[in-house]
């Protein structure tokens, strides 16, 4: 394949790049994706990191170079690496786009020399999204293949839309959530946790889109998340499920908020919740607490509780 060959290539030809001469297992291969038009992201085929350069680097078949998608992605990474040279480079280096037609990578053909033909700039100067905090890199390495082994040395990564969807009607099998990921790995995205959260049966990565709790979790923030949370939820931000939510980011019946209860004693020496508030923590005013009052059982469900800010 053409992604194999750059590989094997850079490698080869490192030192003659402008890079250290090092071990080619020392060469910076990140995860990072930026935003598109719409809310789609975009993954690099690679980054590499030589010692007076950054590279985001995408190869493709001649014939696809003029491909609408094609030219929309190296738009993006084009005005990606001009912000990233301005404002998130703090060794000075510069960020630059490649976009390498796959029959010019040859053995006898430098880093450099492929660079300074095949340096992609755009004429757009601003990102396609309006968020800039889109596009960066993972705070998480994303684990492939047969290196997974599930919940052990990586946790699933979820659209949060979807893992809300999913969880809050899902079955859990006798007491235990996440089967298919398991029994199916190959079937699901994996991100590994280097933190102070270890992987563990239950927890997910999940990216939250929004202002509406940005004094706690950024715009664009990705967290781990941990389902069907147990014991006293007081204070804590939990994904919420109800039918008469409507988020903005989430869309109809879920939200991310802090969660608070009162509670009322009954006759029987039980108890109930008389009023459950959602609350937002936002810089902007105009996110107001959910505010929910006789519920029965089941109206509202915490589908996940988060765990940490990954970044």
């Amino acid at each position: 394949m053409a992604g194999a060959r750059l590989v094997l290539t850079l490698l080869l030809h490192l030192g003659q790049s402008g890079a250290a001469e090092r071990d080619p297992g020392d060469l910076l291969l990140q995860e990072l994706q930026i935003s598109l038009k719409g809310g789609a992201m975009y993954e690099p085929d690679f980054v590499v990191e030589a010692t007076d350069v950054k590279y985001l680097v995408e190869v493709k078949r001649p014939d696809q170079l003029s491909a609408d998608d094609v030219v929309e992605k190296a738009d993006a990474a084009s005005v990606w690496c001009k912000h990233a040279t301005q404002h998130a480079s703090p060794d000075g280096r510069p960020w630059r786009y490649l976009l390498l037609p796959a029959d010019v990578i040859l053995e006898n053909r430098s880093l450099k020399i492929l660079a300074n033909e095949h340096e992609y700039r755009t004429a757009v100067s601003t990102l396609p999204s309006a968020e800039p905090a889109g596009a960066k890199v993972l705070p998480f390495r994303l684990i492939r293949g047969g290196e997974v082994i599930p919940f052990v040395n990586a946790v699933p990564k979820y659209d949060l839309k979807i893992a809300a969807g999913r969880f809050s009607a899902e079955q859990v099998v006798d007491g235990v959530p996440q089967v298919g990921e398991v029994t199916n790995p190959e079937g699901y995205e994996w991100a590994a946790l280097e933190g102070r959260t270890k992987p563990a049966r239950g927890l997910f990565v999940a990216q939250v889109v929004g202002e509406s709790m940005n004094k706690r979790i950024p715009n664009g923030a990705w967290c781990v998340w941990r389902l069907h949370p147990a014991g006293s939820r007081q204070g804590k931000v939990v994904l919420a499920m109800h039918r008469d939510i409507q988020d903005p980011d989430l869309g109809a019946g879920f939200t991310v908020k802090v969660y608070e209860s009162e509670k009322e004693d009954l006759d029987d020496g039980s108890w109930q919740h008389s009023r459950i508030v959602l609350k937002p923590l936002s810089t902007d005013p105009s996110f107001k607490p959910i505010v929910l009052e006789g519920l029965q059982d089941g109206d509202l469900v915490i589908v996940a509780e988060m765990v940490e800010v990954l970044g």
